[in-house]
């Protein structure tokens, strides 16, 4: 079997690679289309962001793997636990001796797996790591820290205007090419090589304004050359992978592409509050007025971006992670609260207070389903007090639409958003309108589509179809020459495979 490189160009978006491999600007991915198999997939995360590379890396659905949403609901406290990686049983543990001999460099959002005998580098060059740099070899380590250090990615410019998205054009140039420069350190002789790209994550949220799509904000000077340079300087990418030869497969992933942002979350406090669904501390149980505590009031005094940097320069993170979670267990009477939201980024999260899952849980089970209907109707029912459109797309049980044994790290309703950019005010027939500004500053956001680029020995060239999501894994093992497991769900896209 030929040796295999899995790239994750985590933020990838096929539209911008089309354009600018047309123009001849992406050279080195040309020369790959040129002798390539394209697999078209919808991924999981059109509907629930968090959860895009792990059904893609483990050939698992997103119901048993599970998805990560950096703060997420903790049932046992009421409160709040951040969690920025998942523990996805990887496609290598199927390969002999549990994946030894394979290497891993930040793979999006999956953590080393503990049976995995993979040499691993976790949190090194990602954009918003969760930890520390960790490595599961001391050899691979030592040759990671003789690059130096790599350039430091976030997904959150401090600001948008034509001098910082220089800048930011500027560090993610200069973070391809170190990426490109420590993949011919490391080399590719290996079996299975398996590299996260992470810069063009960091372009969707800082530069996907100037993207192919129609954008509500809209700059000073709309400038494409600004994504179409961070695109350039992931082709250095593939090049340091294809000047290694032609004799190894290289699957290329594209995923969370960059869409406007149209999120609406934050509104549906108000929605439950006002419906007699949920209650705040101190509210006396006639109107959505609550008391604000004082250390909310104490808070309020700085904005948001400021608190928030103030509190990540001063606190350690675990401090920080306390008092977040703090302040969302004494955010509500749970003793009144019967449905809340929980935090999500992109998508509206709410959760039923159940009792005998969460620890202060009030509602009995046989209460559930109605109480779900009743949250979706008021959903269904409430616009956007602004435009007058529907405030939702679509409304997902998350039980029915993840169903697995990691079931139950999902919320109960799942909601996607309707409008053409974040709604600001919301306006129920019966319960009146009310405000509250997004809390995340994401001008653009992911979407859900996935394109995954074939080119090697083992390809069928000119091959082009749609496949499953779960289709990936397989197919990488099959490329290494191994059966996918009966525990994997997903099957092979064989079509891609040369006989």
């Amino acid at each position: 079997m030929n040796p295999t490189v899995l790239l994750c160009l985590d933020g990838g978006d096929f539209r911008v690679v089309r354009e600018l491999v047309e123009t001849g600007r992406m050279p080195a991915t040309a020369a790959l289309l040129e002798r390539s198999a394209l697999v078209h997939t919808d991924t999981c995360s059109r509907i629930i962001e968090p959860a895009a590379w792990g059904p893609l890396l483990s050939g698992q659905p997103a119901g048993d793997v599970g998805f990560h949403n950096f703060e997420e609901f903790d049932p046992a406290t009421m409160g709040t636990r951040f969690q920025q990686e998942l523990v996805a049983e990887p496609l290598w543990l199927h390969l002999p001796g549990r994946g030894a001999g394979t290497i891993t460099l930040d793979l999006p959002d999956c953590h080393p797996h503990p049976a995995s005998a993979a040499a691993e580098a976790c949190c090194w060059h990602a954009a918003s790591p969760a930890h520390k740099p960790q490595f599961t070899e001391t050899g691979l380590r030592s040759r990671l820290r003789s690059q130096g250090r790599p350039p430091q990615l976030t997904t959150h410019p401090p600001a948008l205007g034509p001098e910082h998205e220089r800048q930011l054009g500027n560090l993610l140039t200069r973070s391809a090419r170190f990426r490109a420069r420590t993949i011919q350190r490391v080399g590719l002789s290996r079996p299975l090589t398996c590299v996260g790209v992470h810069e063009l994550h960091a372009a969707v949220h800082g530069l996907g304004h100037h993207g192919p799509d129609r954008h509500w904000f809209e700059p000073e000077r709309r400038d494409p050359e600004h994504l179409a340079r961070a695109y350039e300087a992931i082709d250095e990418v593939v090049a340091a992978v294809a000047s290694q030869g032609e004799a190894m497969n290289v699957v290329l992933v594209l995923v969370r592409g960059g869409r406007p942002a149209n999120h609406a979350g934050q509104l549906l406090e108000g929605l439950l509050e006002r419906a007699g669904l949920l209650a705040r501390p101190g509210a006396n149980g006639d109107g959505p007025a609550a008391a604000v505590p004082v250390t909310e009031r104490l808070r309020s005094l700085l904005p948001d971006r400021q608190r928030e940097q103030l509190a990540m320069r001063l606190l350690p993170r675990s401090v920080q992670h306390r008092m977040a979670s703090r302040r969302f267990r004494d955010r509500y009477d749970w003793q009144r609260t019967r449905a809340f939201p929980v935090p999500s980024w992109a998508e509206g999260f709410v959760r039923i207070n159940l009792a005998g899952r969460e620890a202060a849980g009030i509602v009995p089970p046989d209460e559930v389903d109605g109480l779900l209907n009743q949250v979706s109707a008021l959903v269904r029912e409430t616009v956007d007090a602004d435009t007058g459109q529907p405030l939702a797309r679509e409304i997902f049980r998350a039980r029915d639409r993840f169903p697995g044994a990691n079931a139950d790290r999902f919320p109960d309703l799942i909601i996607t958003w309707a409008g053409e950019r974040p709604a600001n005010e919301a306006r129920h027939p019966r319960l009146g309108t009310w405000s509250e500004p997004p809390r995340a500053k994401l001008w653009t956001e992911h979407r859900g589509e996935a394109e995954v680029i074939f080119a090697g020995p083992q390809i069928r060239a000119g091959v082009e179809l749609s496949g499953d999501e779960l289709g990936l894994a397989p197919t990488v093992l099959a490329l290494l020459g191994h059966k996918p497991p009966s525990t994997m769900s997903g099957t092979p896209w064989s079509d891609v495979i040369a006989s």
